[in-house]
């Protein structure tokens, strides 16, 4: 440093000052160590930031994981459920007609759609397949279908 000071120019205290200044930035950069509690606090924090991340990917997956949609098997099954549960319930009413069996399965869809709130089977998503089920395995027609299937009984009669 004394050499560029000893110039006398300008152009040497210019120098001069930019080599104090590039010294002194340096040696403010250094840090001390970091003693064990500030690692530790350190690490920690790093820690919770990644703890975070990790609750957040869950998330993310388990909604993927329950909202995507049924695969073919499992759309399959809920398919042959509602079939073999509708003819559960029309053995019941003895021989019914076409007409009739498309109430008990207009009824059973109905209720299908109401405790998963979809529009339409198709709809149906991963997180539904156990809530379709068990309703399928206790469902019984409304009092107002078992009242349109008595009646079109006695109108078939006639």
């Amino acid at each position: 440093m004394l050499h560029a000071k000893s110039l006398g120019t300008d152009e040497a205290w210019d120098m001069y000052d930019i080599l104090v200044d590039t010294y002194f930035k340096v040696q403010e950069e250094k840090q001390a160590p970091l003693t064990l509690d500030q690692q530790i606090a350190a690490i920690a924090t790093g820690y919770g930031s990644v703890k975070e991340e990790l609750v957040e990917v869950k998330d993310r997956v388990s909604d993927l994981e329950e909202n995507a949609p049924l695969s073919a098997g499992e759309y399959n099954y809920i398919g042959s459920r509602i079939n073999q549960r509708v003819a559960e319930v029309a053995r019941g009413y003895g021989k019914i007609t076409r007409e009739q069996r498309g109430k008990l399965f207009k009824d059973i869809n109905q209720g299908v759609k109401v405790v998963t709130g979809v529009s339409t089977r198709t709809q149906l998503r991963a997180k539904h397949f156990d809530t379709v089920v068990d309703f399928t395995n206790n469902w019984e027609p409304s009092t107002a279908t078992k009242m349109q299937l008595r009646q079109m009984s006695f109108d078939f009669e006639e």
